[in-house]
């Protein structure tokens, strides 16, 4: 049989100055490429997608790597990258070979495909685990955070020396009538208004902190632990299909499934967990079904499983 492997190694580059944020710090990140099983392109000589990604809103790809490794051992084969639409690398690889399709620079969407060279000769391509991306976002930049740990001290500040002027309006008190013991009591209320704000200040400076933290640590995608039919189902006799998808995040709770069929474009966004995601089988025989995962950073991880419609 004949195949070849794309292996994805991405190179971290120093942060562009960009126009899509405003404000903020640029950071670079890196998202795993999944695992993609090998298929066969068309005898066709037409280009067959192995692995797209489109960065979410507010960020952007700086840097791509792929190795292109052909197992196949009497067959060449051709690969390239598209970036947003326009082709970037092509290359031969020839039989047992490794070459590399490279592009360093900003860029929303990429695409790897794989052809036959000829009518007769093809291979399998497919992704292996190990493949990275590196993104470039904006997380709060450090003067905000500055700012907002000033503000805290500054609350603090403001609640001690309100506790001062209530003692003091206190002892006048003592000395004094009903009415000093009014002040005091309208002092003791700003002193505990005060420390209050302090305690709000303080806190809204945590959660940007701990928010500011999550961004720049979050680098590892979910883990789809399980992907089959519902019920172990593997076939069907019409075209409705279902199945069930088990996933994990080392920080989010909130984790969100896609599909697709085939080369046909993905389906909508489901919240996980579920029981299933609805699959429309086209014709009859087998099909690929394509399901991926992304947690609350835009961490991905895919996963593909054989279906057949009988």
């Amino acid at each position: 049989m004949k195949r070849f492997i794309l292996i994805l190694c991405l190179i971290m580059l120093p942060s562009y100055s960009v126009a899509f944020a405003a404000d903020g710090i640029p950071i670079n990140y890196v998202v795993n490429i999944p695992y993609v099983y090998g298929s066969y392109p068309p005898y066709t000589l037409e280009w067959k997608d192995i692995w797209s990604y489109t960065v979410p809103s507010g960020q952007r790809i700086v840097a791509v790597n792929a190795l292109v490794e052909n197992v196949n051992n009497d067959d060449s084969i051709y690969a390239r990258l598209v970036v947003d639409g326009v082709e970037v690398d092509n290359k031969v690889c020839g039989s047992n070979k490794t070459i590399n399709l490279d592009y360093y620079g900003p860029c929303s969407q990429i695409l790897l495909q794989q052809r036959a060279r000829t009518s007769g000769e093809r291979g399998a391509g497919g992704l292996p685990n190990g493949g990275t991306l590196t993104i470039e976002t904006y997380v709060a930049s450090g003067a905000d955070i500055v700012e907002a740990k000033n503000a805290a001290i500054s609350a603090a500040i403001s609640a001690n020396t309100a506790s001062v002027n209530a003692v003091s309006a206190y002892n006048a008190a003592i000395s004094a009538n009903t009415n000093a013991i009014n002040a005091y009591n309208m002092a003791n209320s700003a002193n505990t208004y005060a420390q209050q704000a302090a305690t709000n200040s303080s806190n809204a400076y945590n959660i940007a902190y701990n928010t500011y933290q999550v961004i720049i640590t979050d680098k590892t995608p979910p883990t789809i632990q399980k992907l089959q039919g519902l019920n172990g189902a593997t076939c069907t006799t019409s075209s409705s299909f279902h199945v069930s998808v088990t996933a994990i995040d080392n920080t989010s709770e909130n984790l969100y499934a896609q599909a697709k069929i085939d080369d046909e474009g993905w389906g909508g966004w489901y919240d996980l967990p579920r029981q299933s995601l609805p699959i429309a089988l086209g014709s009859i025989g087998p099909h690929t079904i394509t399901v991926r995962v992304k947690d609350s950073s835009g961490n991905m991880s895919t996963a593909s499983m054989t279906a057949f419609r009988i």
